[in-house]
């Protein structure tokens, strides 16, 4: 039996072998069988070696070297190494990819466009949700919106009517209800700059945990992640009247780190404050005479943290905007 490689596994191919049409069982999907297993490989290959596919499942075949403000200043080629890590680790996510498009029954590429990494965490894109929500057949109408108060009271509420008629209302979202769950003030929020989208996409979200939950697969949309994961977690702790000692090096200690080491308390643990938050500080407050090799160390960051999933690249964008607004100030 001749074998064909896919990423750094063999498996037997089936060239040679009568075909089938493989079904996917709802709730299994590719994992429900080898035959199945490796059906879903050749196809996430496939989807893993397109151009036209988001770079989260695109395999690469270069790292990009980029300068203090983000930009790719040289590409350097991969090692054989590194590249047969990357094609495994990409057709791993394609595969999982196919598997969610399989239980959803929707395109796999509209699956790969609309799912954003934000704090290592998967998650939908709001449009997207929507979109299943109005083409999942199971309203007579497609999602609507209702509007109603004003000032802090000003709110949505997402609403369809089920095929019997009635209709389904979801949790009213308000202006106060993002105050009070630390949407509202945190740094970057767009529910200041355009509060009726996010009330509309809020809204949309909690309709569709009540009434349509298997289409969310219990993933949040990155708006809520990034909402969440942002707002300070406040818990109680013992504090420790022993200061750490910190052990000097080559690496000069950042004065905030030392602050934070000398007088730990819940507010300051860096744990619970978001990467975006305390990269967005440091550029406002760094000394012009030591801005130079300062935005070099936070561009690495910035970039590290988009890697890792711990900002959006909306937010490594602003971050490197306000980077270059400060030289310029300088």
């Amino acid at each position: 039996m001749s074998t064909e490689t896919i990423g750094t596994e063999l498996v037997p191919a089936t060239s040679n072998a009568p075909t089938t049409s493989l079904s996917i069982p709802s709730g299994i999907g590719y994992f429900g069988s080898i035959a199945m297993f490796q059906d879903g490989q050749r196809m996430a290959k496939m989807f893993a070696f397109s151009p036209i596919v988001p770079e989260t499942f695109a395999v690469q075949t270069v790292k990009r070297i980029k300068n203090e403000l983000g930009k790719v200043i040289s590409e350097e080629p991969m090692t054989k190494e590194e590249y047969n890590a990357e094609v495994s680790t990409k057709i791993g996510t394609c595969l999982i990819a196919l598997d969610m498009a399989a239980r959803l029954n929707i395109n796999p590429l509209a699956v790969m466009q609309n799912i954003y990494v934000v704090y290592n965490r998967p998650a939908w894109s709001a449009q997207f949700l929507i979109a299943c929500i109005n083409q999942s057949g199971l309203f007579s109408t497609p999602l609507r919106y209702q509007f109603s108060g004003t000032g802090d009271d000003y709110g949505c509420v997402a609403w369809a009517l089920d095929k019997s008629g009635e209709r389904l209302d979801s949790t009213r979202i308000t202006i106060n209800m993002a105050k009070q769950e630390n949407w509202y003030d945190k740094k970057g929020s767009k529910w200041q700059t355009m509060p009726e989208q996010m009330l509309r996409y809020r809204a949309a979200t909690f309709f569709a945990r009540a009434y349509c939950p298997e289409l969310t697969m219990g993933m949040q949309t990155s708006d809520e992640v990034i909402d969440i994961e942002s707002a300070p977690v406040v818990e109680p702790k013992a504090v420790s009247t022993v200061k750490p000692v910190v052990a000097k090096g080559t690496v000069p200690v950042d004065p905030k780190v030392e602050k934070l080491l000398a007088a730990p308390t819940p507010e300051q643990d860096d744990a619970d404050i978001p990467l975006f938050d305390l990269i967005s500080e440091e550029i406002a407050t760094t000394a012009p005479t030591r801005a130079k090799p300062v935005f070099a160390r936070l561009s690495n960051e910035i970039a590290a943290g988009q890697r890792d999933g711990k900002l959006t690249e909306d937010q490594a964008v602003e971050l490197n905007q306000q980077i270059k607004d400060r030289l310029e100030e300088i």
